[in-house]
């Protein structure tokens, strides 16, 4: 759906400010974006670095993902399962050591009931040794954008220097669904049996009917309960991470209020249809015409946050007189919206509605003696 705000069109920025008051969360901090739009709508200390907890599993199942798409290991790759893996605490999917469980099982134990075991089985048969797993994944991490994060192990148990933000944890969480796709549905899960033991999806938003279908949640003392979720309603998807609510509902209800603020607030906009004038006479020189139009080249669309729209100048800027020849549809300038003060939003081309023909022979010495003179 489209909305059409109203524009304001300049020949020179016009700034207005009265800025929206953005929603407050309940959290240590925040992010929520677009992936369509490439944009982060709403943030609070989101590069506060923070022990990510159970979060960590969104890297280490990015790592068994990756290594599937190479062809690496496959879905019915037997991964053994030692001591290490068998015995450590927290949440697990039960896994015996000395069995050797299938990759398709443990990426359930790990998305839907958060198993600290079937991540440590993975980062021993990958990396050889879990510290190095957790080198491979801070490397990748890197490679991802993600720069003030450390993995130090695969589950996301404390560990000196195991570190992330939820600027890094957001870059993660929309590249698994843009990376893969094909994997993207086990998050959705709701519960998940092995072993004879039936365990729900910690992340209760799931099953609130409320558009969420991922990730991750996670939990450490000494920061809190975190989710990092992903929302689709109709045509739109928004992620969101919230680090630090004060309990397991805590962090469902902020990042429902989150989610729900992003579908109510961020909207698709058209400022101006294809071929619509904005400049009605640009000067020409060397030319048979005085001047020409300026048109939009395309239908011209955004995303913006409706308190943008309320403070949104255009402006259209070209550089006059323009130089004969010039064809139809010639790129001659921008239109640039601004919102807050200032603040550029987008750009879209200006291009010209008629031809501009060059003038030649004795015309074009005339008038070249006439501009020399002036």
């Amino acid at each position: 759906m489209f909305f059409k705000p109203a524009l304001f069109v300049a020949l020179a920025t016009t700034a207005i400010s009265s800025a929206a008051q953005a929603l407050e969360l309940n959290a240590t901090s925040y992010a929520i974006s677009h992936p369509e739009s490439g944009r982060v709508i709403l943030a609070k200390d989101a590069d506060k670095i923070v022990q990510p907890a159970s979060l960590t599993k969104l890297m280490t199942l990015y790592m068994l993902f990756d290594a599937l798409k190479a062809g690496e290991i496959s879905l019915d790759t037997q991964i053994p399962v030692s001591e290490k893996a068998w015995r450590k605490g927290g949440s697990k999917m039960f896994i015996e050591v000395g069995k050797r469980i299938p990759v398709s099982e443990l990426i359930q134990g790990i998305a839907v009931v958060s198993g600290n075991d079937a991540c440590i089985a993975i980062a021993e048969y990958l990396g050889g040794t879990e510290e190095s797993f957790g080198q491979m994944m801070t490397d990748r991490a890197r490679a991802l954008g993600m720069k003030n994060t450390t993995f130090k192990n695969a589950s996301g148990w404390p560990d000196e220097g195991h570190l992330s933000t939820a600027e890094d944890i957001l870059i993660l969480a929309e590249r698994l669904k843009a990376d893969h796709p094909e994997r993207y549905e086990v998050f959705s899960q709701t519960w998940y049996k092995f072993n004879g033991i039936r365990q729900p999806n910690r992340n209760g938003l799931l099953r609130r009917g409320v558009g969420v279908d991922g990730l991750k949640t996670g939990h450490v003392e000494e920061e809190g309960f975190h989710l990092a979720a992903s929302a689709q309603r109709n045509d739109e998807r928004f992620f969101s991470v919230v680090i630090g609510a004060d309990s397991s509902r805590g962090r469902e209800n902020e990042t429902l209020k989150a989610i729900n603020w992003a579908f109510a607030n961020y909207k698709k906009y058209s400022f101006f249809d294809k071929g619509e004038v904005l400049v009605p006479e640009i000067k020409v020189e060397l030319s048979k015409v005085d001047s020409i139009p300026a048109m939009i080249a395309d239908d011209a669309q955004s995303y913006l946050l409706r308190s943008e729209t309320r403070n949104l100048t255009a402006t259209a800027t070209y550089h006059e007189p323009l130089v004969a020849p010039i064809k139809v549809g010639d790129k001659i300038g921008d239109v640039v919206l601004k919102v807050d003060g200032g603040d550029q939003v987008v750009t879209f081309d200006l291009v010209a509605k008629e031809e501009a023909p060059e003038l030649t022979g004795i015309s074009r010495f005339i008038r070249l003696l006439k501009l020399n003179s002036q």
